[in-house]
């Protein structure tokens, strides 16, 4: 059977540097692990996203996800190269980049 499409996919993956972490401050140290170590450098868990989500997009379904305000130039590449279609970075409320949307292309459909 064909898996479900979605209008949306939005994601909050652990994006810090795996060496980052012990210079967080304590009140972040307090998440588990698991929600902020995205490895070596911050986008193991982002590369997964990025690409399994065109699988469950429907054609023009957004991806939306949260970036490390320094990740930007890195998960445009990303998107890009996972073929999103208006792939872009927005700044949060302080003015920050950390923000990353990309649509699935209408004219290509799910991946998978």
């Amino acid at each position: 059977p064909d898996a479900p499409r979605f209008q949306v996919v939005v994601s909050n993956p652990p994006y810090i540097d795996t060496a980052e972490i012990p210079t967080l401050s304590p009140e972040v140290r307090r998440e588990p692990k698991l929600a902020l170590d995205g490895g070596p450098d911050g986008l193991v868990l982002i590369r997964r996203v990025v690409t399994g989500a065109r699988r469950w997009l429907e054609p023009g379904g957004l991806l939306a996800m949260e970036i490390g305000e320094t990740q930007g130039p890195a998960v445009l590449e990303l998107l890009r190269a996972a073929g999103y279609a208006d792939a872009r970075v927005e700044k949060d409320l302080e003015r920050r980049e950390r923000m990353a949307f990309g649509t699935q292309p209408a004219a290509d459909g799910p991946q998978g």
